[in-house]
C-alpha cells in the first residue's frame, strides 16, 4: 500500500465555542478534521494556521494512505496502527468518506517510516517537516 507524508507539521487543537471552530476551518487548508462533543471543540489542522491564542499541540505528522478503497484495503488500513504500535509509535487515526490518514508524533515518524517499510509499504513523501512553525 502507498502511504503518503504530508507535508508541515500538525496541531491538535481546543477552540472555545463553535464560532471559533467555524472560524478555523475556514482559514484552514486541507486536510483539516473537526469534532466536538461534551462542551469541547477541536480541530486537527496544519499548525502554522491556528491562532497564537488557541490551546494546541503542534507536535504531529500526517500520514495519507493512497489505495482502491475496498475489503482488502479496510484490512490493510486496519493493520497499519498494529505495526507502528509494534514498533512502539502511538497513532491517531482520522479519516474522510475520501481517505484516511494516521497521524503521528513528530519523534515517532521515523520509526513509524522504518516499520511500515520493513512491512511492505511504499512511502512517499519527506519525513522532515518543513520549518514553518518555530517550536520554542
Amino acid at each position: 500500500m502507498k502511504i503518503n507524508i504530508e507535508d508541515g507539521l500538525f496541531a491538535i487543537c481546543k477552540l472555545g465555542s463553535a464560532d471559533e471552530l467555524a472560524d478555523l476551518v475556514r482559514e484552514v487548508p486541507q486536510p483539516c478534521f473537526t469534532g466536538f462533543g461534551n462542551g469541547s471543540y477541536s480541530a486537527f489542522c496544519l499548525a502554522d494556521h491556528v491562532p497564537s491564542n488557541v490551546a494546541a499541540d503542534p507536535t504531529w505528522r500526517l500520514l495519507r494512505i493512497d489505495g482502491r478503497r475496498d475489503a482488502a484495503y479496510l484490512f490493510v488500513v486496519g493493520g497499519i496502527p498494529v505495526i507502528m504500535s509494534g514498533a512502539g509509535v502511538p497513532t491517531f487515526p482520522l479519516s474522510t468518506f475520501d481517505t484516511d490518514y494516521i497521524a503521528v508524533k513528530r519523534d515517532g515518524l521515523s520509526t513509524a517510516v522504518d516499520a511500515l517499510r520493513r512491512s511492505g509499504h511504499s512511502i512517499g513523501g519527506s519525513p522532515f517537516a518543513p520549518r514553518r512553525l518555530e517550536l520554542t
